[in-house]
């Protein structure tokens, strides 16, 4: 926060990741939409003011990579001063043996302490410019 207050550029890169259950598509949003709770987790995060007054909460593709979105808000000159680079993997990114060690069983899919691994969200990389 304090890094936003002092007009620089803060960038963070989340990733999400699903287990091997469920169809490809829908895991895909899934990961997705974990990774959009840690976004307003972050907007709505206070510490004597928002990440969202740093956002204008308009978001747009980022111009630097496929699966990212940059969020528009404060700027000096064009550039947003918040950034947050989304990587959904869905079950791309599961272990092989996990998704063996899953396959035909929804109780183990759903249950296994393997497969609760899997679902997770990274915060893999914060910078501050």
């Amino acid at each position: 926060m304090k890094e936003l207050q002092q007009g620089k550029r803060v960038e963070f890169t989340i990733q999400g990741y699903c287990s091997p259950s469920g169809a490809k598509g829908y895991n895909q949003i899934l990961s997705e939409r974990r990774i959009d709770c840690v976004e307003n987790y972050l907007l709505d995060f206070t510490d004597g003011g928002k990440m969202n007054d740093f956002s204008s909460g308009n978001a747009a593709k980022c111009p630097d990579h496929q699966n990212c979105v940059r969020v528009g808000g404060l700027t000096t000159g064009k550039t947003s001063q918040l950034v947050i680079h989304k990587q959904p993997f869905g079950f791309n990114k599961v272990d092989p043996r996990v998704r063996r060690l899953l396959q035909g069983s929804r109780v183990n899919a759903v249950y296994n302490i393997a497969a609760c691994l899997e679902r997770k969200v990274v915060v893999r990389d914060i910078s501050i410019k």
